[in-house]
């Protein structure tokens, strides 16, 4: 991976901790207590495992939306993750999207 993309990388996992600490928080709960929710729906997740997850920001996307639903999160604000380079980068994938778009037959 480049610079760049570990970057950005960086910035997603810190994004997950940040949401996972937060709806833990609103709780007032814990791992043992998200263990325990999980393990009601049929997914087994020791304190620990989910613990070491966090710390490295490994969740998948499956498991980190479930996650925090389980918790009562309704919403996910992501505005808070800045990436940098992506409003010129999306400016120039809608650019190029366009002039295929308007390129005859």
């Amino acid at each position: 991976m480049s610079s760049a993309s570990d970057h950005v990388h960086t910035l997603a996992k810190e994004q997950v901790r940040k949401a996972l600490t937060a709806a833990k928080n609103d709780k007032r709960w814990g791992w043992q207590e998200v263990s325990e929710l999980l393990t009601e729906l049929g997914i087994e997740q020791t304190p620990n495992n989910l613990t070491t997850r966090q710390s490295r920001g490994a969740f998948k996307a499956s498991d980190f939306l479930l996650l925090l639903r389980s918790m009562g999160v309704t919403h996910l604000d992501l505005s808070a993750l800045e990436i940098p380079g992506l409003a010129p980068a999306t400016r120039k994938v809608e650019a190029n999207k366009k002039a295929r778009l308007s390129k005859p037959g």
